[in-house]
């Protein structure tokens, strides 16, 4: 069962966080709508991309680690603060692995967005020797 309080910070997550992801090329030539469109996460999502981290975060057990001098959080107003790491309390924590997570899955969804895209240059350049002649 998922832990009621990430839930409820999916949820917020979910609806709050916006995660800007640009492609600057077609993923299909044709113009086909039909194609798949990566949506932004919901919290099932979200969730996902969380247990995928703490799955991922074992294999940094005991090594020394390395983050940013600041974290972002959320708050229960949808405004976006700023922490320094070294004034995070223990009550942000789940906080900041939720936005992360859902930072994560937004990352994943772009990386599949952009190797559509290098698929289907891929294919148009493919079309284009064909039109022409070239091998």
């Amino acid at each position: 069962m998922v832990d009621p309080t990430l839930a409820t910070l999916a949820e917020h997550y979910a609806k709050h966080l916006i995660v800007e992801t640009e492609i600057h090329a077609r993923d299909n030539w044709a113009g086909d709508p039909t194609g798949d469109v990566y949506e932004f996460p919901d919290a099932a999502n979200i969730l996902q991309a969380h247990t995928a981290l703490v799955g991922a975060a074992a294999a940094y057990d005991g090594q020394t680690i390395t983050m940013r001098d600041v974290l972002s959080l959320i708050k229960d107003d949808g405004q976006e603060y700023v922490i320094a790491a070294d004034k995070i309390r223990l009550d942000d924590i789940d906080t900041a692995m939720v936005c992360l997570a859902t930072e994560f899955d937004a990352l994943n969804n772009h990386a599949h967005e952009v190797m559509a895209t290098f698929a289907g240059l891929v294919r148009l350049k493919k079309l284009l020797k064909e039109a022409t002649g070239d091998k």
